[in-house]
């Protein structure tokens, strides 16, 4: 009996501790150019270099959960300043699995910026 007291203790704890997780981290979205929400707690680093024979060159990848705000739809973006053959000539990104990595412009608008806002998040070494 006293073990179910113990694993009954544990998942009402677990359930609490996961709820109030879930509130904090919903006050966390940033909304980008009235198109994109970015969560903020799901930000992450997937790549960081310092290439210092050139130049001290910064390689960046990282990727945050980024929901539209007209679909609604959440999906994984992944964003880094470099392209498939590692030169640094922009910001490239990846809206969710399954799409190419393609280089966004600050023309691309809202897409440059949540890229933009994903990398900035790091800073260089």
């Amino acid at each position: 009996m006293g073990l179910f007291k113990v694993l009954m203790a544990t998942v009402i704890m677990t359930v609490a501790l996961f709820g109030m997780s879930n509130t904090t981290h919903a006050e966390r979205w940033e909304h980008v150019k009235d198109v994109f929400y970015i969560d903020l707690d799901s930000i992450g680093k997937d790549y960081e270099y310092l290439d210092h024979s050139n130049g001290g060159q910064w390689y960046i990848a990282g990727h945050a959960q980024v929901r539209n705000s007209s679909s609604g739809v959440t999906k994984t973006w992944y964003a880094q300043n470099y392209n498939g053959d590692g030169v640094r000539d922009g910001l490239y990104l990846r809206m969710g699995y399954g799409n190419i990595m393609r280089k966004v412009r600050l023309q691309d608008g809202p897409e440059y910026f949540v890229a933009n806002r994903i990398l900035s998040w790091f800073s260089p070494i």
